[in-house]
């Protein structure tokens, strides 16, 4: 039903959309819990609280060469802009550290 009801929301701006889905998928909070673990079934990653939104989560480990983490187990509060975030942040850091300008690609 919730797949019915976003194809045919969007179909009203899209009219062709929901005759080109071919697959899809739809994802509970216990799909989210089953594939990665989180906590009710949570679609982010950290809980934020007062003590942990200021943390910084280290890009690298000790002992760790040529390790870097990105993602959403990689960011405060989790979900997918700050992981997208934190993995332009290590690109950041790999130019930095190879002498490379970061020069990030424009949209189309």
């Amino acid at each position: 039903r919730i797949l019915e009801a976003v194809l045919s929301a969007l179909g009203q701006r899209y009219p062709e959309l929901p005759g080109a889905v071919e697959v899809s998928d739809v994802a509970t909070p216990l799909t989210f819990r089953r594939y990665t673990g989180n906590l009710r079934g949570s679609i982010m990653g950290w809980a934020t609280t007062t003590d942990s939104i200021t943390m910084k989560i280290p890009r690298r480990l000790p002992g760790l060469s040529r390790f870097y983490m990105a993602g959403q187990w990689a960011e405060n509060g989790g979900g997918l802009p700050p992981a997208v975030m934190s993995g332009r942040q290590v690109a950041q850091l790999l130019c930095r550290e190879l002498g490379v300008r970061f020069r990030p690609a424009t949209p189309p």
